[in-house]
């Protein structure tokens, strides 16, 4: 199926199974082509999250598939949330959902894997470090205790291959609970910035908070890095602010920095929503967005 919309034609192919009965996929394409999908798969109610996945490739563009597994890592292929970034020599990194901590000295562990061969194999896990002291743990929105920063969706390559990762999660003071689970706080997104491939990790910046916002606060960035036009550099984040359990509509806000995230505009929300965006920038600078549609 073919369209015009706004001047550009859009074509809409077959559908095509990759997962059978995935949820929640990933999926992200290497400098060489290959396509990469991860999502989670089925599992018996009260199992420990994120239980069993799979992992699909394809190189060419999307029309067959084949199943990725490399022997000794847990699950058969690193679990992440779309936190994947390729660097300027070809090295694909991989960090997976969250960072466990605080440590002694206030620093938040995650694992780490890389690939040097076009996600034909992986290395690690490797240690990565955020050193957040002021971050804590909390409850989830089913109410589970999570000693976590969380690491979903953004996770940028810069031109210097300086890394930048949007996380969300909680800090001292961020005690709003939420419209609809009292157990759990009102979270904060955060930008951090990595200068060696991911190993360490500084907060540059707090990306929004507001007690007031949604549902849940700010959270579940996706976030791109514009690299054409006059505002080319400019960083730009979508935020999810609830899941419509309390509230008619929880729209996504939009936040931008041009001094690589050192700071951010006033989070405006936006016409659409409302759960865990997407964003990417085309070959032509434009900037396409997804979103999904909690409804109970």
């Amino acid at each position: 199926m073919s369209e015009r919309v706004d001047g550009r034609n859009l074509s809409i192919g077959p559908e095509q199974i990759i997962l059978r009965d995935g949820l929640q996929p990933f999926m992200f394409r290497t400098l060489k082509g290959r396509l990469v999908v991860t999502a989670q798969l089925p599992v018996p109610p009260g199992t420990a999250f994120p239980g069993v996945w799979g992992t699909m490739v394809s190189d060419d563009n999307g029309r067959s598939w084949q199943s990725w597994q490399q022997p000794g890592i847990a699950g058969g292929s690193p679990f992440q949330e779309g936190c994947v970034a390729q660097l300027s020599d070809g090295t694909i990194l991989m960090l997976e959902w969250s960072a466990r901590g605080p440590d002694e000295d206030g620093c938040w562990t995650a694992r780490l894997w890389e690939s040097r061969d076009n996600f034909t194999s992986v290395q690690g896990p490797f240690d990565s470090r955020m050193c957040l002291p002021d971050a804590k743990g909390g409850f989830d929105d089913d109410g589970h205790p999570v000693p976590e920063v969380f690491l979903h969706r953004a996770m940028i390559s810069l031109p210097d291959d300086n890394l930048l990762l949007a996380a969300y999660g909680w800090f001292k003071g961020d005690d709003t609970p939420s419209t609809y689970r009292p157990s759990m706080m009102k979270f904060r997104v955060i930008l951090l910035r990595s200068k060696d491939r991911g190993r360490d990790w500084t907060l540059v910046s707090t990306v929004a908070v507001d007690p007031e916002v949604g549902e849940e606060g700010f959270n579940e960035p996706a976030l791109v890095r514009v690299s054409k036009g006059r505002t080319a550099g400019r960083l730009i984040a979508l935020l999810r602010t609830g899941s419509n359990k309390t509230f008619k509509h929880c729209p996504l806000y939009q936040v931008e920095s041009d001094d690589e995230g050192r700071t951010w505009t006033k989070p405006h929300p936006l016409a659409f929503g409302n759960v865990d965006p997407d964003m990417i920038e085309m070959h032509d600078g434009t900037l396409v967005a997804s979103f999904g549609w909690r409804t109970w």
